[in-house]
């Protein structure tokens, strides 16, 4: 049995997306490339564009609020009054000097960043109207890169910090009047966090690529498991990868390496493999997947001729 998709779209090149937020309950999210910002929407199709010169786009609510970095420092756009212009793009700049950050999230009305240190990772808490640091945490990740990934209603992200062969450790950071509260998670296990789904009770977890063995899903907060699946269940030798996203409250997209996309109900059970535009076998490799709203996905599709992002409903 396969599940059914329909294809959208096709666009050259794998796409960076940042998520933006929800405007009138859908989607927006924000790419930087050569030079320029781009709003999109739940389609990935441009909303707004403006000018920018940075590195990296870290987070975003819509165009009006950016954090970016330039390389070597951490710059906070449209954060303070009077600095979005009649346009909606951001006019000044608050910077917090000599951070040269990997990641970042808007948490209510504050910004949790994370920059690389020696042997270890910082995290702060920064105000964007200033771009004080109003409280820091030190987490022993050396060599790490940071992912955050932000609860939908909560004061609360999860960060993930990859370390190569060293593995994987994941804290639950909390805003709690104005001060961070860190706690690692899934102790021991090299968690790869691959989202919470959008009412936030859930988190879907899939294995560290050391040992592609099982994907979990895992109730929130307490982090008890709910449901798992395994590359066994799927009958696939390879083992199951990175990419995995929630399809919507009641469905999962996860991918059996070089085999298939594979759909699954909200606890991973029930799963049927997904027809897609490739064989996976033999013509290309699924590199990400992105819920950009309610039953559509983008995926980032590698082959020998080049990368590409298909965005499907399913």
């Amino acid at each position: 049995m396969r599940a059914r998709t329909n294809a959208i779209a096709m666009i050259d090149g794998q796409l960076s997306l940042v998520d933006a937020g929800t405007v009138e309950g859908h989607r927006q999210f924000v790419q930087y490339q050569d030079g320029i910002v781009r709003l999109l929407d739940d389609q990935l199709e441009e909303i707004a564009a403006h000018e920018l010169e940075a590195s990296r786009v870290l987070a975003a609510r819509g165009l009006e609020h950016l954090a970016v970095s330039d390389g070597s420092n951490l710059l906070i756009l449209g954060a303070a009054p009077g600095t979005v212009a009649a346009t909606g793009t951001p006019e000044a700049a608050v910077t917090v000097a000599d951070v040269n950050c990997d990641a970042a999230a808007f948490v209510g009305d504050l910004l949790i960043a994370t920059a690389p240190a020696a042997e270890t990772h910082r995290v702060l808490l920064i105000n964007p109207a200033t771009g004080d640091v109003v409280d820091e945490a030190t987490i022993d990740a050396d060599g790490a890169t940071a992912f955050i990934i932000p609860h939908p209603t909560e004061l609360v992200v999860v960060i993930e910090f990859p370390m190569g062969q060293d593995g994987c450790v994941a804290q639950r950071v909390e805003v709690i009047s104005g001060s961070l509260r860190v706690d690692e998670i899934l102790c021991g296990q090299d968690p790869v966090i691959a989202g919470f789904n959008p009412s936030g009770t859930r988190l879907l977890v899939t294995p560290y690529p050391d040992d592609p063995e099982t994907a979990r899903v895992l109730a929130w907060p307490s982090m008890d498991e709910i449901g798992r699946l395994s590359a066994d269940d799927l009958v696939t030798e390879i083992g199951i990868g990175l990419a995995a996203c929630w399809i919507n409250e009641e469905r999962i997209a996860i991918y059996a390496m070089e085999d298939s996309l594979v759909v699954t109900n909200e606890s991973l059970g029930e799963p049927v493999r997904a027809r897609l535009l490739l064989d996976f076998r033999d013509e290309g490799d699924l590199e990400t997947l992105v819920s950009l709203d309610a039953g559509r996905v983008a995926a980032g599709v590698w082959t020998p001729e080049g990368r590409f992002t298909l965005i499907f409903e399913i």
